[in-house]
């Protein structure tokens, strides 16, 4: 899985979590894309990323653009680096699950119940 990781989270959890990935890059790294969430979902379209994203505009994309790209919602709050590092980390299973899911496009991981996954 190669995930691509918003700007409402920061670069600072690309090393707590970038040897999960068989690629992991902040949108920071990624060429003045960081602003425009349509840009954004284009960039890991063509590059084939799913988005990891805070911002639930992204589970509306998915609704209205479909996969690819897959999205990971975090519905976190105000979680730090710290938190969000660590629930993908004790998580991955999950993320790996869905991506090997051709047919779910939206993963939700909430901080305080089970993720689930939604087919688009």
């Amino acid at each position: 899985m190669r995930l691509l990781i918003d700007a409402c989270i920061s670069p600072r959890v690309v090393p707590h979590i970038a040897t999960l990935f068989d690629q992991c890059a902040h949108v920071f790294e990624c060429g003045g894309i960081a602003d425009d969430d349509r840009m954004i979902w284009e960039y890991a379209k063509l590059h084939g990323f799913a988005i990891l994203t805070k911002d639930s505009d992204f589970m509306h994309m998915c609704d209205v653009f479909h996969a690819p790209p897959k999205v990971v919602w975090l519905r976190v709050g105000n979680a730090g680096t710290h938190a969000i590092a660590d629930l993908v980390v004790r998580r991955f299973a999950e993320f790996k699950c869905f991506d090997a899911n051709p047919d779910a496009a939206l993963l939700i991981v909430d901080i305080e119940r089970k993720s689930h996954d939604r087919a688009r």
